[in-house]
C-alpha cells in the first residue's frame, strides 16, 4: 500500500493505493474521510491517477458529506467526579 495524491482545483486528494487481483478499480471513501483506491495488479500508477482525477468531484462530495457528521461536542477530559453515559446509563 502506498500513499498517492492528486491536485484537483485548489483541493488536494490524498489516498492509499493498494494493488489486488481484480479486474476493475475501486474507490472507497471512509467516514474518517480517508480514501482507499484498490487497483488491478497490472494497472500503472499513471492510469490509476487518471481514474482518480476523473472521480475527484465524487470523492470531494463524499468527504464533505462525512464532514457533516463530525462530533459537535468536545471530547471529555475525564475529570474526577464527572459523570459519563455508558450503554444508556449515567455513571
Amino acid at each position: 500500500m502506498s500513499k498517492q495524491k492528486i491536485q484537483f482545483g485548489s483541493k488536494e486528494i490524498v489516498f492509499d493505493l493498494e494493488y489486488q487481483e481484480r479486474k476493475s478499480l475501486g474507490i472507497t471513501v471512509h467516514p474518517d474521510r480517508n480514501v482507499l483506491v484498490k487497483a488491478p495488479v497490472d494497472a500503472t500508477v499513471e492510469k490509476v491517477l487518471e481514474k482518480v482525477r476523473k472521480r475527484a468531484p465524487w470523492i470531494l462530495k463524499q468527504q464533505s458529506y462525512f464532514l457533516s457528521f463530525e462530533p459537535l461536542t468536545p471530547p471529555r477530559k475525564y475529570i474526577s467526579g464527572e459523570s459519563h453515559l455508558y450503554l444508556g446509563r449515567q455513571y
